[in-house]
């Protein structure tokens, strides 16, 4: 059974008891061994600590009790996550006058700090501080580096002709669209203040469909055979590099062979060799358009167009940039695990030199959008022009979203990453 208390211990816990803001009892009755009431701070380390006496509860607010030590709670706080707590049997009052009965106390403890927006005389020196730092990120100007930028154009797995995602008739809606979506968005770059003086063209490969030798179905579900293919992806390259050559000093066009420009037979046989590809040969063709054309709009264009070559390097705005298609990578866990490998083989073996040295590799093939950074690189997977991926969602249950990828690159890297669709 519990001691009864003395009239002088009950005396004093009446005194105690009628401090309304704090409700405590009497703060010395059986307080365990380091928990004496109190409050310390130190100014040197700006912390502190505060014991509270023996409660019934925890204190709703920590501010009576710091001022009743002499800290005003408009510049001083108790840390929430440093609350400690501890329990003991002792006596108490509901409210003045009633019996004292058995029950059990608390003690809380709890670290000091500084307010965020309180600062004593030793913290001038560090408002002095801000102030200047302010005063020069204001004053410094803002240089774009040397060379301005590049404005990068992706044009890849258009795949014409495949009767996915609305087919031919998506296809040639999303085509038409391309060179207002792209001319808008160098504009747009430009008024944001990116400065563009370069602009670079690049077919990723898969821009036709093909007519057999890529999948069994094939020939059942085409909508259109290899002349029109051909005749609809000429005219949407010529119209890309019609609208923006006239826009920058220097314009840059390229192109990289894709699995689906192959010369290919029936039951996936190769009928000559790599070099033989449409969506090379398609580029060769609107080169020879544009060297034909007296217009001097278009004489600045510099054409990059490999004989055998499935991927080329070009540097851009002093940023070494690569295009590969991405079907000779061998397949190793997902897309970008297996492109990233195929990047490190090139950068032992160093097959194609340009890759291997390359700060960003850009890729197609795999119709969805992707993108990964490591170490100074970067790989980006293209999206398709449409929404070309049945074997996607038959593999993963989900579909791909469309567009064409566009991106600004400079001297210190990439940025501006957009995919553009006929929606925006």
């Amino acid at each position: 059974m519990a001691k009864k208390p003395s009239a002088e211990s009950l005396r004093a816990r009446l005194i105690e008891t009628n401090n309304e803001n704090v409700n405590q009892v009497n703060p010395n009755q059986h307080a365990p061994t380091g928990w004496n009431p109190g409050a310390s701070w130190n100014a040197e380390s700006k912390s502190g600590e505060i014991i509270t006496g023996a409660l019934n509860e925890a204190p709703d607010d920590w501010g009576p009790l710091l001022e009743h030590y002499g800290l005003n709670p408009e510049i001083y706080e108790i840390d929430g996550n440093t609350i400690q707590m501890t329990a003991w049997d002792g006596w108490g009052r509901e409210n003045q006058g009633d019996d004292a009965t058995s029950r059990v106390q608390y003690s809380f403890k709890a670290k000091i700090r500084l307010r965020n927006s309180a600062f004593d005389e030793d913290d001038t020196d560090l408002l002095a501080m801000l102030e200047e730092v302010s005063k020069k990120r204001k004053s410094r100007k803002k240089t774009q580096p040397k060379g301005g930028n590049t404005f990068v154009v992706c044009l890849s797995d258009w795949q014409i002709g495949n009767a996915d995602g609305g087919g031919v008739e998506t296809q040639l809606d999303a085509l038409a669209a391309l060179p207002d979506l792209l001319t808008d968005e160098l504009a747009r770059l430009r008024k944001s203040g990116t400065d563009i003086d370069e602009i670079a063209i690049v077919g990723l490969g898969d821009l036709h469909e093909n007519c057999e030798g890529f999948y069994r179905h094939q020939p059942y579900t085409v909508q259109a055979n290899m002349r029109q293919q051909a005749k609809i992806v000429r005219r949407g390259v010529y119209n890309v590099v019609v609208a923006m050559a006239p826009l920058a000093p220097r314009v840059i066009v390229g192109a990289v062979g894709g699995n689906h420009g192959e010369n290919r037979g029936s039951g996936n046989r190769y009928v000559t060799d790599k070099s033989d590809n449409t969506d090379v040969g398609v580029f060769e063709a609107v080169y020879d358009i544009f060297d034909y054309n007296t217009n001097d709009a278009y004489k600045h264009i510099d054409w990059r167009i490999p004989e055998d070559e499935l991927a080329i390097t070009l540097e851009l705005s002093g940023y070494y940039v690569s295009f590969t298609h991405g079907h000779i990578a061998r397949m190793s866990g997902g897309a970008m695990n297996t492109l990233w490998k195929w990047w490190e083989k090139q950068a032992l073996g160093r097959f194609y030199p340009g890759v291997a040295a390359a700060n960003v590799l850009v890729t197609g093939h795999f119709h969805h959008f992707n993108i990964k950074e490591q170490r100074d690189r970067t790989i980006f997977i293209a999206p398709s022009l449409t929404d070309v991926s049945d074997y996607f969602g038959d593999a993963n249950g989900v579909s791909t979203s469309p567009g064409t990828l566009t991106f600004t690159v400079n001297s210190k890297g990439w940025d501006n990453v957009r995919i553009l669709t006929a929606d925006d």
